[in-house]
C-alpha cells in the first residue's frame, strides 16, 4: 500500500472548500493543512474536512509551505494573488494545482512559467497544473457543442 498524498489548500473560500470536498473523495488523499488570511474561511475549511479531523491551519501560505505537512498544494486564493503564491510554491518541491486563471497578466504568467521551468531540474517529477476541470464536464461540453453548432447564432 502506498502512503497517502498529503494536500494543503491555499485559499479556503468557495473554490478552496470545493477542492477540499473533492479531495476527500480520492483514495489515498488526505487534507492535512490549509491557509487563508481570513479566519472565517479557515473555519469553513475545517467544517469541510470535519470538526474532529486533524487539520493544521495557517493564516499565511508560506507557513504552510514550510511546515512539512504537505506533498501537494491546491491554490484557490483570489486571482490577483496567484503570481506571488505560485512563485513561493515553485521554490519548493510541492506538486501544485492552481485554479484558473494562472495569473492576471501575461507578464506574471511568463514569470511563473519561467520559474516552473527553472525548477524542473531540481524536481523533475513534480506536477505543476492549472485546473480546467469544468471544461470537461458534460454540461459544459454540451454548451460548447451548441455554440459551435450555431444554435446561438454567430459568436463574436
Amino acid at each position: 500500500m502506498t502512503e497517502a498524498l498529503r494536500y494543503g489548500v491555499i485559499g479556503t473560500g468557495m473554490m478552496g472548500t470545493e477542492h477540499i470536498n473533492n479531495l476527500l473523495h480520492l483514495d489515498g488523499a488526505t487534507v492535512t493543512a490549509i491557509s487563508d488570511p481570513v479566519a472565517e474561511s479557515r473555519d469553513w475549511a475545517q467544517l469541510a474536512v470535519g470538526l474532529d479531523a486533524p487539520l493544521t491551519r495557517f493564516a499565511d501560505h508560506r507557513e504552510l509551505l514550510a511546515s512539512g505537512l504537505c506533498d501537494a498544494v491546491v491554490i484557490a486564493s483570489p486571482n490577483h494573488t496567484h503570481h506571488d503564491v505560485l512563485l513561493d510554491v515553485l521554490a519548493t518541491s510541492h506538486h501544485v494545482m492552481v485554479e484558473k486563471p494562472l495569473c492576471t497578466t501575461v507578464k506574471d504568467c511568463r514569470a511563473v512559467a519561467a520559474a516552473a521551468d527553472d525548477a524542473a531540474d531540481r524536481w523533475p517529477d513534480r506536477v505543476v497544473w492549472m485546473g480546467l476541470e469544468y471544461r470537461y464536464m458534460p454540461p459544459t461540453q454540451e454548451v460548447l457543442r451548441e455554440v459551435r453548432g450555431g444554435t446561438v447564432g454567430r459568436v463574436r
